[in-house]
């Protein structure tokens, strides 16, 4: 069902560029209870993400919506409905018939800290601040960065950097940390103990020395790219 909340829409906007690029956007923005989820689910395909972690109980979405045709921007818009535990969160865009007039949204959701998170899109940025519970995050094509996370972190890109820092109060057990074309960061806290394994075919792996005995796992990766670990 659809979350109880408000939306609005702004102006629609007409951009200039390139022969095939969304020429159309609109803003709009939704705020939703999270109620007793303890997950929130954002699968799209076009755009960047930026999530904020806050204190409260309400997730706010703000979304750039960019498309090609003006019509179908106006049929466009952003979702939220509830799936047993999870909030799930995208856009329903018109099918077009030409894979370049495609629909883009740039998503910045602040959310609940508590709620564990579930991010996927294919082109695009992603961008996590400060997460308190589970996070797993995957693009396609894009960057991923994920600052001062306090629980465990799961990021993967095809074709993109992947960045991640642990809080100094970090709780978690595991890191992975995955791409194929493109760089592998960690920051560790000071008092980190665990086990890194860092892994490159074409490039070069930086900072695995000693953790010191501990129960974290850490498993960092990329096929043409450099690995590389150090603390804060």
């Amino acid at each position: 069902m659809r979350l109880a909340g408000s939306a609005a829409a702004a102006a629609v906007v007409m951009l200039t560029g390139c022969v095939g690029s969304p020429q159309y956007y609109r803003l709009s923005t939704a705020s939703v209870p999270a109620g007793h989820a303890t997950r929130l689910v954002l699968h799209d395909v076009n755009g960047d993400v930026e999530m904020r972690a806050a204190a409260g109980e309400t997730i706010s979405v703000q979304a750039r919506i960019r498309m090609h045709d003006l019509n179908s921007l106006e049929a466009a818009h952003v979702v939220a409905v509830r799936n047993g535990s999870d909030v799930m969160i995208g856009s329903t865009c018109p099918t077009r018939a030409f894979s370049f007039d495609f629909c883009e949204v740039d998503y910045t959701i602040v959310y609940p800290r508590s709620l564990a998170l579930s991010i996927k899109t294919v082109n695009g940025d992603v961008a996590v601040d400060a997460p308190a519970s589970e996070t797993r995050v995957e693009t396609t094509n894009g960057d991923v960065r994920v600052r001062e996370a306090l629980a465990n972190v799961t990021a993967t890109s095809h074709q993109g950097d992947v960045t991640t820092s642990l809080a100094d109060a970090w709780k978690g057990g595991t890191v992975t940390l995955h791409t194929t074309f493109g760089d592998v960061r960690l920051t560790v806290p000071d008092d980190f103990h665990g086990t890194v394994h860092g892994h490159t075919v074409a490039g070069d792996v930086d900072g695995l020395t000693s953790f010191g005995a501990g129960p974290a796992i850490a498993d960092l990766s990329t096929t043409f790219g450099d690995v590389q670990v150090q603390r804060r």
